[in-house]
């Protein structure tokens, strides 16, 4: 312990001169305690790094005493000093390697002394408990975008071989913005649907009978009874089993009789009463959950995972292998065996036999085909828990070393994140100005499903090289042909970008990018488009989007895709996310509006073939993105779609709800 003099940093008004503070590594532990339980103390913790100096939440627990192990007597043998402590360290691995914006994130963990200390994401929002606590029972509506975040973690745990075994109101807190955080994972483990658990925890208002009864047990089904019972909370206000008396409330559990309020919607009645089942081989499953009408009542697509694309495991890599220490799974050397013993099984064999969909199959299922593989490929891959757990440790060293080269190579951005693979964006080093112009290249996957970090000493963020295809005709729809025939735009020309250098830093990598009349204008006239200025971030306009500024668009906007950022992030985000679908845009003389264009538009209409639909691509599909803000949504923001033409109306539907998806999806996976 140190003495420190109070600082503009501590949060914590004390009426003494001095208080006390801890010193671990490069963080400030001060004294105000979050909360406290049987596992250890939360306290508020400061960075002192210069890169990152902001609040966490320090969970500090007991090292065990090699000294007391002996003399230490309990009645329950899963309860010892020793056993404590393998939990602990199994938190912190599981912690570590997890990443799910509905997930408390784990910076790092610290050995000091005789504690651990684990250094989390610090929400300021407070318990879910206390948010029941305050509003009282919640409108469906609520409940529902709640428990959607509930179920997405969950669902990514147990893809992962996790299970949280201790899910409670206490254990879920709420951000400012309304966004779930599942915390504590003291009590998690590995699972496999070939073996069973036999350790019986968690909250005693929140656990299923099969552990009342001492049954053994896969591990997903008691989530799912935990989760049921969180619903029942949201929706009802109170816990669906209690009594005053310890043997009755047991007996209430075991017996699963609910009473439902009057005020519960049918479908939500019958989604609990399908969840609140006492046999687990009769309960709900989380994909049957994920997928009931109650869940999805006002939503277009079922809840997303944010599980990453994995594609079967051809070799084991060693470096992986020492990272998956913690879970209990033996030595590195027993590890890889096991794992080598997997993959060149018979059944993992027929699973790698089976090519990935290629690129333009996945494009043409637009609803987020590129992020979710179907359901049997993805079951088969992560059905043994060593394959998920080797998965994860390599999704993490991945990440890490992404980090430690953009911080080597001082990028910074408000996204921050790798460009599409298609786009190679350079800084000249003199003052002139080129023009936007077109280069013609294959369309290669988006950089989330590539190998981004490759052995090569090649760019990381630059294109891949791939010999044209001789290709003369393309699946076209004859209608748009007709009607774009004689409205190319024969004024802006589209040349590659300058690839003389190959070894240009991300430092030097940005984008040029010239202001020019509208698509409209130019269908009008053959007039040469209009120069413009160098723009270096994003448009330069210092206007704010106008709030009566919402334009007559072909869509009805959604809730959900509305974001509280700032309007320079929004236009950010918006142009990564177009540079990763491939469109190409260019600022408009509209404040916050871009016009685009799509060449390869046909992924997003049904594949159907006729010879009569052959046409040349030639012709772009031309479209226009506004951001905006919406007063009826406390100032967030949007984008709308517009100058879309009637006959093509399906098509520009499916461009805007692809933008809109994979723009929700970024913000949402960049802010955890």
């Amino acid at each position: 312990m140190t003495v420190n003099s109070p600082t503009p940093h501590q949060l914590e008004a004390s009426p003494k001169p001095r208080y006390h503070t801890q010193h671990i590594g490069n963080y400030v532990i001060h004294k105000k305690t979050l909360g406290s339980g049987s596992m250890g103390t939360v306290k508020l913790a400061e960075s002192l790094s210069p890169k990152d100096h902001q609040l966490y939440a320090v969970k500090i627990m007991p090292k065990i005493n090699p000294n007391q192990i002996e003399h230490t007597k309990t009645n329950d043998p899963k309860d010892t000093p020793r056993e404590r402590e393998q939990r602990t360290i199994r938190e912190m691995a599981i912690m570590h390697l997890l990443r799910h914006p509905n997930i408390c994130q784990l910076k790092e963990w610290v050995v000091h002394g005789d504690q651990y200390y684990m250094f989390l994401e610090y929400i300021q929002g407070g318990q879910l408990l206390d948010y029941i606590i305050s509003h009282g029972k919640l409108r469906e509506k609520l409940a529902r975008k709640f428990t959607r975040q509930i179920v997405s973690a969950l669902d990514y745990c147990h893809k992962n071989s996790i299970v949280h075994r201790d899910l409670k109101i206490e254990n879920i807190l709420i951000t400012a913005q309304q966004e779930i955080k599942i915390i504590d994972f003291g009590l998690s483990n590995i699972y496999s649907p070939s073996r069973l658990l036999d350790t019986f925890c968690g909250s005693l208002y929140f656990a299923a009978p099969e552990l009342l009864q001492a049954r053994h047990y896969t591990g997903p089904e008691v989530d799912v009874w935990s989760l049921g019972i969180v619903l029942y909370v949201l929706v009802c206000g109170r816990v669906p089993f209690d009594d005053t008396s310890l043997p009755a409330l047991h007996q209430k559990i075991k017996s699963g009789l609910v009473d439902y309020p009057d005020h519960l919607s049918r479908d939500c009645v019958d989604l609990l009463s399908k969840i609140l089942v006492v046999d687990p081989s009769k309960r709900a499953t989380l994909s049957q959950v994920i997928h009931h009408s109650w869940i999805n009542k006002g939503y277009d697509e079922p809840i997303f995972n944010y599980l990453p694309l994995r594609q079967p495991l051809k070799q084991i890599d060693p470096e992986v292998v020492k990272g998956m220490q913690g879970f209990g799974l033996g030595e590195p050397e027993e590890i890889e065996a096991k794992l080598n013993e997997i993959i060149h099984s018979p059944d993992y064999a027929n699973l790698c036999e089976t090519p990935p969909p290629t690129v333009s199959q996945e494009n043409v299922r637009w609803r987020l085909s590129m992020r979710r593989p179907s359901p049997q490929r993805m079951e088969s891959t992560l059905s043994d828990p060593l394959i998920s757990i080797y998965s994860l440790v390599k999704e993490r060293r991945e990440r890490d070393a992404k980090d430690r080269l953009l911080e080597s190579e001082g990028y910074q951005s408000p996204v921050q994140l790798g460009r599409s693979a298609s786009t190679s964006l350079a800084k000249s080093n003199t003052a002139h100005q080129g023009n936007l112009m077109r280069r013609k290249t294959e369309r290669v996957p988006p950089s989330h499903t590539r190998r981004v970090f490759s052995d090569t000493e090649s760019d990381w963020a630059s294109p891949v090289s791939h010999p044209p295809q001789p290709t003369n005709l393309l699946q076209r729809s004859k209608s748009a042909a007709k009607r774009l025939l004689n409205k190319s735009l024969e004024d802006v020309d589209f040349v590659p970008t300058s690839l003389s250098s190959t070894e240009l830093s991300l430092r030097q990598k940005t984008m040029n990018l010239f202001r020019s009349t509208s698509l409209s204008d130019r269908r009008r006239t053959k007039s040469p488009s209009q120069g413009g200025r160098f723009i270096e971030e994003g448009i330069s306009t210092p206007d704010i989007p106008k709030m009566s500024a919402h334009p007559k668009s072909l869509f009805n906007f959604n809730h959900r895709h509305l974001f509280k950022l700032s309007t320079h992030d929004m236009l950010k985000y918006t142009q990564y996310v177009l540079l990763k679908l491939g469109i190409r845009y260019r600022p408009s003389h509209e404040p916050f509006t871009l016009r685009c264009e799509l060449t390869d538009w046909h992924r997003f209409q049904p594949f159907e073939e006729t010879d009569q639909e052959l046409v040349e691509i030639h012709t772009p599909i031309p479209f226009t993105l506004m951001i905006y803000q919406a007063r009826w949504a406390g100032g967030r923001l949007g984008v709308k779609l517009i100058e879309a033409e009637e006959d093509q109306e399906g098509v520009y539907r499916r461009i805007y709800h692809t933008i809109l998806n994979q723009l929700g999806y970024t913000i949402k996976a960049q802010s955890t």
